[in-house]
């Protein structure tokens, strides 16, 4: 429960404390992590090819040279995302971004909880519980993280800050895409 113990710190401190951890032999899941390697699960393939190619260009603007990014693709096959976490585990990648869908993403949080890897999903939902269903109290045990504010959570907000100012009449605009 490395990083739920660590919630003030910053992830890229608790993501070193991991390299650490595993490099001193500590971790109670016995896999090593290097800290330039990072999985990402995207779409690639299929239906939202052009999100998942967009997406993935802007992971390469963000990360230095000496990253290596370990890509595998989330659209090609149902059902692949436990296959392709168990690789990213034995490449030794310190954490893993994505996937965007949320089915995939629901499946690799669970996956990512069991084997102690950190996740940070792309996708727009609510938390999970302990037991891998959506929950909007619970959150997961600290090794699943989201990207973006569930879409309840956003409603939520929005309709707070009319109350609060006492507005009468007010619309919000959206784009019409899941992402």
């Amino acid at each position: 429960q490395l990083l739920a113990e660590n919630v003030k710190r910053s992830s890229h401190a608790v993501l070193r404390a991991r390299v650490r951890r595993d490099e001193l032999g500590l971790s109670k899941v016995k896999h090593s992590a290097f800290a330039d390697h990072v999985g990402v699960l995207l779409p690639l393939s299929g239906k939202y090819k052009a999100v998942g190619e967009a997406i993935l260009r802007g992971i390469r603007l963000g990360v230095n040279k000496r990253t290596r990014l370990i890509v595998r693709d989330t659209a090609a096959r149902a059902g692949r995302i436990e296959n392709h976490i168990h690789d990213f585990q034995t490449r030794g990648v310190i954490g893993i971004l994505g996937p965007v869908v949320r089915n995939a993403a629901v499946e690799a949080a669970r996956i990512a909880n069991e084997r102690q890897i950190p996740l940070l999903r792309l996708s727009v939902e609510e938390p999970l519980s302990e037991d891998g269903t959506l929950s909007v109290s619970k959150v997961t045990n600290g090794w699943d993280f989201r990207a973006f504010f569930s879409l309840r959570s956003q409603c939520r907000s929005l309709v707070q800050y009319a109350e609060q100012r006492k507005l009468r009449r007010w619309a919000i605009l959206h784009s019409d895409s899941k992402f």
